[in-house]
């Protein structure tokens, strides 16, 4: 029983994290500078940024700095390639042309599959704590009598 808490714990944790955000499209044709982004490369665009991003960049997660005319200043957090792997970024800056993107689309927090997942692992918490005597009459001491004293 022990085994299967951790790798429970952990995929819960990790379906939390990934289910905290979701990629909106804009409504507006500019982006704030600040906000987090999510760009879809086109064919051209994948082509075009393989001399600073590698082979096979298609999708790229990045905060927005500033739109320079037709190219957008980014600081990365994650590139996301044509095999599906992904490799993280630590805020590195990067330009990337407007010709070269599908699709730019916002990331913002999902609240409704937050809340759902929060109540979901806290529920899996209580569960685990009662499963291994931390809550409730599975104490050590449930009450009642304390049974006999110490002898003098």
């Amino acid at each position: 029983m022990r085994a299967m808490r951790r790798p429970l714990a952990i995929g819960l944790l990790a379906v939390h994290l990934a289910g905290c955000f979701r990629a909106v499209p804009l409504e507006t044709a500019s982006v704030p500078g600040g906000s987090r982004v999510v760009l879809t490369l086109s064919p051209a665009g994948t082509a075009a940024m393989r001399g600073t991003l590698g082979e096979g960049a298609v999708t790229i997660e990045a905060t927005m700095m500033r739109e320079s005319g037709d190219s957008l200043d980014l600081l990365l957090h994650r590139v996301i390639r044509t095999n599906g792997t992904a490799e993280l970024y630590r805020g590195e800056s990067y330009t990337v042309s407007r010709q070269g993107i599908a699709q730019l689309q916002l990331r913002k927090p999902d609240v409704a599959r937050s809340a759902l997942l929060g109540v979901i692992i806290a529920g899996g918490a209580i569960g685990v704590g009662r499963a291994i005597g931390l809550t409730g009459s599975n104490s050590l001491n449930p009450g009642g009598d304390p049974g006999p004293g110490p002898i003098n």
